[in-house]
């Protein structure tokens, strides 16, 4: 009896230990994402792609997965993953050197240095993957945990989120809001729109209401400016009596209130990235907070 008791309590223990945790590399995880930027004609949000994992395949002593970018139909690898210890390492196509891309084991106030974002051919707005590696090298991509908690996924399940210098989220089992591979960056580049695990969606963000048009001539019932905005954000509607929501890239309401036809709502409280304006709990529009 004591010996069965012993075999129980050992087996809940270990359920408790593993409840909640979500691995970053199962084969049925798809990473749908989209490129944000400022065009010459207004902001964009273009070039969308998914991720999925790939063979496994041996490289310097180590197993890793394929990461295979499909754009269109078109799939070629663009790196190697793998974990260790609830740690992910990167390596990307071509190069002998691999990089620590996420540590889900951090907590808050622990400090962490990871590359800003990896090579990428549409990322053309940001440094070339050689710049980004020297500023890892010289201690220039170091990052605080400033929050660490448990969420619910659209599935109901916990995830252990993890964010770094009150901007960017890490999501265990998911990756970052900014996509797969993009474990830090600045406020324009790739986003991650949504993520599929077993052909369920259990993480999903309105960063690109649009593909291949301006914002700006997307959502005609309503108009922002300016856009980026650093303090005050005027909004002109066509109807009386609105309710005005403004949403967070994690799908966190950070602003309520009502309206008539024009409305000068102060967002300089806000932090830097990207919000979504709610009309009604009908129309969307998307803007920038620098």
């Amino acid at each position: 009896m004591k010996r069965l008791l012993i075999l129980n309590l050992t087996l809940l223990f270990f359920s408790i230990c593993s409840f909640g945790q979500k691995k970053l590399l199962s084969e049925n995880n798809v990473w749908n994402e989209a490129y944000w930027f400022n065009g010459i004609n207004g902001f964009f949000c273009d070039f969308s792609h998914s991720l999925r994992l790939g063979e496994v395949v041996n490289k310097k002593d180590f197993s890793y997965n394929e990461i295979l970018d499909d754009i269109s139909g078109e799939v070629k690898i663009v790196g190697f993953i793998r974990e260790e210890n609830n740690k992910y390492y990167f390596l990307p196509t071509n190069f002998t050197e691999e990089y620590l891309l996420y540590d889900f084991d951090l907590q808050e106030g622990d400090v962490i240095s990871v590359i800003e974002t990896v090579a990428d051919e549409r990322d053309f707005m940001e440094k070339p993957f050689e710049e980004r590696k020297k500023d890892l090298e010289d201690g220039k991509c170091t990052h605080t945990v400033t929050k660490v908690e448990q969420i619910a996924d659209q599935q109901g399940n916990l995830r252990k989120n993890i964010t770094l210098d009150n901007n960017i989220v890490w999501i265990e089992g998911i990756g970052s809001v900014r996509g797969l591979l993009h474990s830090y960056g600045s406020t324009f580049g790739s986003y991650l729109t949504s993520f599929t695990e077993n052909e369920e969606v259990v993480f999903q963000q309105n960063i690109c209401p649009c593909n291949k048009t301006s914002l700006s001539e997307t959502y005609l019932d309503s108009y922002i400016s300016p856009n980026p905005v650093k303090d005050i954000l005027h909004i002109t509607l066509q109807t009386a009596n609105n309710l005005i929501q403004i949403i967070d890239a994690q799908g966190r309401k950070v602003l309520q209130t009502e309206c008539r036809e024009t409305a000068s709502i102060n967002v300089s409280h806000l932090k830097n990235g990207v919000y979504t304006v709610i009309v009604n709990n009908n129309q969307s529009q998307t803007f920038v907070k620098e």
